[in-house]
């Protein structure tokens, strides 16, 4: 059976990524040379905690 990974990444400016993937080293390696592929979805918050 394949395995997946379930990922939350973040970046300087608090953007955070929430994803799958069957190879996590390479997405990791892929967020850090921003060559990754991403789907957009922006999520609106009334939290300042969370800020």
């Amino acid at each position: 059976m394949a395995e997946y990974y379930v990922y939350i990444m973040s970046n300087w400016s608090r953007t955070l990524y929430v994803g799958v993937t069957g190879d996590l080293m390479a997405r990791v390696n892929q967020h850090k040379t921003k060559t990754a592929q991403w789907v957009h979805c922006q999520v609106q918050h009334n939290r300042p905690d969370l800020l």
